[in-house]
């Protein structure tokens, strides 16, 4: 299944990125998934570190020239997980809300306060994760390996629809 691309919007020059993806998986699942290091390296593929308070510290390193961090901003298990994600040209916000639906749970992610140029490598990078993400709750496994040629093929679709935007 193909799922659609995020919702691009600008607010106030800088740029949002909004995904909704239906998963076959608890609220509590769907939370340990994306706030768990040994989780997160399953479908991020990085290291990962977060402390599980308001003010802790959030971080994702993919290599040593590759990592994003910050504080956590909300932490509201299992419903909402709110970080900076500071890198070296994006000074940005990520909002994961977990709603739970009649057929498991919504997630509703939210990447906003990036520029046009991050957009389109966050909504590639975002769109193939999440797919990667329905794969582990689906209790199958992923790698980066298969990850990589995912997002190289979305990168144009999330350049035209910045673009457009």
């Amino acid at each position: 299944m193909t799922e659609k691309l995020a919702t691009f919007r600008t607010e106030g020059g800088v740029v949002a990125l909004r995904f909704e993806r239906a998963y076959d998986a608890t609220p509590d699942e769907v939370w340990s998934a994306v706030t768990e290091p040994q989780s997160i390296r399953r479908w991020l593929f990085a290291e990962a570190a977060i402390e599980p308070r308001v003010g802790g510290v959030f971080q994702l390193v993919w290599s040593e020239d590759e990592r994003t961090g910050g504080a956590v901003l909300v932490w509201e298990p299992p419903h909402v997980l709110e970080v900076e994600w500071n890198e070296d040209e994006i000074r940005s916000v990520l909002r994961i809300e977990i709603l739970a639906s009649s057929e498991g749970a919504v997630v509703v992610l939210d990447h906003r306060n990036a520029t046009p140029d991050t957009a389109v490598g966050l909504g590639a990078g975002w769109h193939s994760h999440l797919d990667a993400l329905g794969e582990i709750l689906a209790g199958r496994e992923t790698d980066a390996e298969r990850w990589r040629p995912r997002y190289e093929a979305l990168r144009p679709e999330y350049e035209a629809l910045v673009g457009t935007g």
